[in-house]
């Protein structure tokens, strides 16, 4: 196992750093945590089935008639006025990080990826 470090920082800086940079915050997460998060995004979506097959259907369909798919706009506006910012930023970090794994010289998906279905897409601040 690998651990993301950050040479020369303090503890303060890394604090700073993690809630002033979202982006660097999503790249970090997404190195450790990529499948877990593809995961719990398909959960809320209703997708494990595609993955784990038909054993998680009626789990997915409930997941589905229950998501709420709103417009965007107005779950941004209930929330903080930069949350959207921040999300759009976690994200992009977190995409980076798929892209690095995609690249052709890049290190490829870990083994809880081996499924092609299983493979994460980029994703949205309105996924996040």
């Amino acid at each position: 196992m690998r651990l993301p470090f950050i040479l020369k920082c303090s503890a303060a800086s890394l604090l700073v750093a993690s809630f002033a940079y979202p982006a660097l915050q999503g790249f970090v997460t997404a190195q450790d945590r990529l499948f877990q998060m593809e995961l719990w995004k398909r959960v809320g979506q209703g997708r494990l089935a595609e993955i784990f097959g038909t054993a998680y259907l009626q789990r997915d369909i409930n997941a589905r008639r229950l998501a709420y798919r709103g417009p965007a706009a107005e779950d941004f506006a209930s929330y903080a006025p930069d949350a959207q910012q921040i999300l759009k930023a976690f994200t992009q970090g977190v995409n980076v990080e798929i892209a690095r794994r995609t690249a052709p010289d890049g290190p490829g998906f870990p083994l809880d990826f081996s499924s092609p279905v299983s493979r994460p897409d980029h994703g949205s601040p309105r996924i996040a």
